[in-house]
């Protein structure tokens, strides 16, 4: 069987399921974080982000976070090994474990989450917003 991406290959959806668990915790840690205003900013940004932007970082994130939900939620759905499927549902239960030597290899599929995909895709957000609004 060719396939030419991962969320095509049925032989990684353990993978696919763990980066995209990983973008997910990327955008509630941001949403968590959302009421804070950035103190080092000058006045004029702490006003904007009070006015505005707040308001485009929560539409932006919240996007985000529902494209990867529902890629997470189809990808566990997809893994036919239960051994894998319990060690996924025990990972999700007990997030201490991803500190562990056993599980760097989970934990580093859950930064590419993070890193590629939920930075990434909030960069591209908000430059189209950038250019739609010139």
């Amino acid at each position: 069987m060719k396939t030419n991406t991962l969320m095509e290959d049925p032989n990684y959806r353990y993978e696919f399921a763990m980066i995209h668990y990983g973008a997910t915790l990327h955008c509630q840690s941001v949403f968590d974080q959302i009421e804070e205003t950035p103190k080092s900013a000058s006045p004029k940004t702490q006003e904007w982000w009070k006015n505005h932007g707040k308001w485009l970082w929560t539409e932006v994130m919240q996007n985000i976070y529902s494209i990867h939900s529902n890629y997470h939620i189809d990808a566990v759905k997809s893994i036919k090994d239960k051994k894998l499927n319990e060690k996924f549902k025990q990972l999700i239960q007990n997030g201490h474990l991803f500190q562990t030597k056993e599980y760097q290899y989970e934990l580093m599929l859950m930064k590419i989450g993070t890193a590629w995909y939920a930075r990434k895709e909030a960069l591209e957000e908000f430059k189209n917003l950038k250019k739609n609004n010139q």
